[in-house]
């Protein structure tokens, strides 16, 4: 995973992808719902003051149901059952605890709706956890065939090709996302999908660690006590870049 992350660092850092180049010029291209990325820095805040209060409050199902749905419509997913709610809760009660067992690896939530589901993940703590959506998880898609390009190797021979399963994208959203080579559907991978979502928090928590030991400017919206990279950025920068393809296979 080292040697994946220092690839991508110095990937995006050096070449020009969507008409940008560059970490923070690509932080700063951030859109969502017509929030640029401080607004989403307090929008992190917000949601995730609002889960440490939910989740230590008793009695609780009611306000974490409503939690969810705020956070579903703020993703676009639209709306989320109580049943999968609760489900989330549970899981998200393992994650504090650091207590990755076979009862969050098994989540049919995850299997099924691991964008909504890693959503809930990362409102729970931005600083452990990212989310990993269609378009994260295609921003990961390429960098592995192009991480294995440099490597004169297959995407799927080896780590990290085999670890990250796809998100399926919407109807409308296909086209834009067309895998560059045969991957896993996070809809049909089982456990994998869990393991995607782990794997990418782990890959951005590397890459959040290592820009902050060079000379590479930080970011001026973050929720630590200091200027410094932080998963938020990281995922935002895979969420611009992962919205359509960049690499041309044809040239390869």
């Amino acid at each position: 995973m080292e040697h994946f992350a220092d690839f991508i660092i110095h990937y995006i850092e050096n070449n020009q992808i969507h008409g940008t180049q560059g970490w923070i010029n690509q932080l700063n291209t951030y859109q969502w719902n017509n929030d640029n990325y401080s607004d989403g820095i307090s929008t992190t805040q917000k949601f995730w003051d609002d889960s440490k209060k939910i989740i230590n409050t008793p009695k609780n199902d009611d306000i974490w149901d409503c939690h969810c749905l705020k956070i579903a419509r703020w993703g676009g997913m639209g709306a989320i059952s109580t049943d999968a709610s609760l489900k989330l809760k549970k899981d998200v009660l393992l994650l504090m605890q650091n207590n990755l067992d076979s009862d969050l690896i098994n989540c049919p939530v995850c299997k099924n709706q691991i964008a909504m589901a890693t959503k809930v993940f990362y409102f729970s703590d931005p600083l452990k956890w990212t989310i990993y959506d269609s378009r994260v998880g295609y921003a990961i898609h390429q960098l592995i065939f192009e991480y294995a390009k440099q490597q004169n190797i297959l995407p799927k021979s080896g780590f990290p090709g085999n670890l990250f399963c796809l998100p399926p994208p919407r109807n409308s959203q296909k086209k834009r996302r067309n895998p560059l080579y045969k991957a896993d559907q996070c809809n049909t991978a089982g456990k994998r999908s869990v393991k995607s979502f782990l794997g990418a928090s782990h890959l951005h928590s590397i890459i959040a660690s290592k820009l902050n030991s060079m000379k590479i400017p930080k970011p001026e919206y973050f929720l630590s006590d200091k200027p410094c990279w932080e998963l938020p950025h990281i995922e935002m920068v895979f969420f611009m870049l992962g919205d359509s393809q960049w690499v041309d296979i044809n040239e390869n």
